[in-house]
């Protein structure tokens, strides 16, 4: 059922949550010095300690399985209100066709007085029990999946295993897509849905994509990054506007009213994207067309600084005010960087031994103007 594939995915999620987590409160290994913090950040008294704690969990026999499978395994150890709660994470990095081994994951939670196991749960990483082939020909027997892929002529098709339990199938075609989860136990469908983003729309996706290529701007844009990619959006939606004044009816009302009404807005939006290897960011360039006239209403892109950091650093240290405030100073961080969509440059002073004194400045790259900045100050 529909709702089972968010559940899951959810759970899958949540999972990574709570390893990030873990990461950001510290761990240590078996040999280690653990962590042990409260949700105020302070180590409050309990019965059990946290090698207690690690030995508790370790004993259970699941946990203790995941040892001996994950020798390796970072241990982190932190109390939370009235129980303790310990991590086991192994990470990998290693990648074949169809199989990803990355996270191995155990957690437990234990009560901080008695010592009883309150919960745990182990997540290990497995070989799957199906192929890939034997899981493109389960998505291709569904009846709407397999009249779909009859359609089509032009496909993409993506398939991967998320190391636990579900394999996932991702069909792209030019005007639709479609993608299917199974389950690894039992080869069961366990969610599948066919989405066509280009639904309703007066103009077809190539039709888009021809006006787009035949503007100069975006010829010469290509030209000059011919390694790009190119993603196609159609959106469709409704919105309330004022339309007619009726003054009419003030002989029934006290007072004249405005009639709104719901306005249709469909609109396709083009984007082209080439990474700049020399400058280390990516440069875009966007068009926006009205779905029902053909008509372009916008083309935006990134820009490209025509100052350096070195000049636009010398502009903000020869404010006044910035000169009074590094003066006093005994030492400082900078940082100087460039918005390519608004095509202005920012600058920031900070003091190392205060983090509240600080300052920012921010300067137009075309003009080499002073638009704005401020001092902060711990006092």
């Amino acid at each position: 059922m529909k709702k089972t594939l968010l559940s899951k995915r959810g759970k899958i999620l949540l999972i990574g949550m709570l390893i990030f987590g873990s990461l950001l409160i510290g761990s240590a290994s078996l040999a280690g010095t653990l962590t042990v913090k409260d949700q105020d950040g302070y180590t409050t008294a309990e019965t059990i300690d946290e090698q207690e704690a690690i030995a508790i969990a370790s004993a259970i026999p699941e946990v203790a399985t995941f040892l001996e499978n994950h020798p390796n395994t970072t241990i982190d150890a932190y109390f939370y209100d009235s129980f303790w709660v310990v991590e086991f994470i192994t990470m990998s990095f290693d990648f074949d066709d169809t199989f990803y081994y990355g996270f191995n994951y155990a957690y437990v939670e234990i009560d901080a007085t008695t010592g009883e196991v309150l919960y745990y749960e182990v997540f290990e990483q497995v070989e799957p029990n199906y192929t890939e082939s034997e899981i493109l020909s389960i998505a291709g027997a569904i009846p709407e999946i397999a009249a779909w892929l009859d359609e089509q002529t032009d496909m993409e098709t993506f398939v991967w295993f998320d190391g636990y339990e579900y394999w996932f199938v991702d069909y792209y075609a030019s005007e639709s897509w479609a993608w299917v989860v199974i389950s690894d136990k039992d080869g069961s469908v366990d969610y599948y849905d066919i989405y066509y983003p280009y639904a309703g729309a007066t103009h077809t996706k190539d039709e888009i994509v021809a006006i787009v290529e035949a503007l100069p701007e975006v010829q010469a844009w290509i030209a000059e990054n011919p390694d790009y990619e190119m993603t196609v959006t159609y959106m469709s939606s409704t919105y309330w506007d004022e339309s007619i004044d009726l003054e009419n009816f003030t002989e029934i009302f006290d007072d004249s009213f405005d009639v709104f009404f719901g306005v249709n807005e469909s609109l396709w939006y083009v984007d082209f994207w080439a990474w700049d290897n020399d400058s280390y960011w990516c440069k875009w360039l966007g068009v926006t067309i009205d779905d029902t006239t053909g008509e372009v209403l916008a083309i935006e892109q990134t820009l490209e600084p025509t100052l350096t950091a070195e000049e636009v650093l010398a502009i903000a240290e020869a404010i006044p005010e910035i000169q009074t405030f590094l003066a006093s100073l005994t030492s400082y961080e900078t940082s100087v960087w460039f918005d390519p969509f608004t095509g202005n440059w920012y600058v920031n002073f900070w003091d190392n031994n205060n983090w509240m004194n600080s300052a920012f400045v921010e300067i137009n790259d075309a003009t080499g103007e002073v638009t704005y900045f401020e001092i902060l100050t711990d006092s």
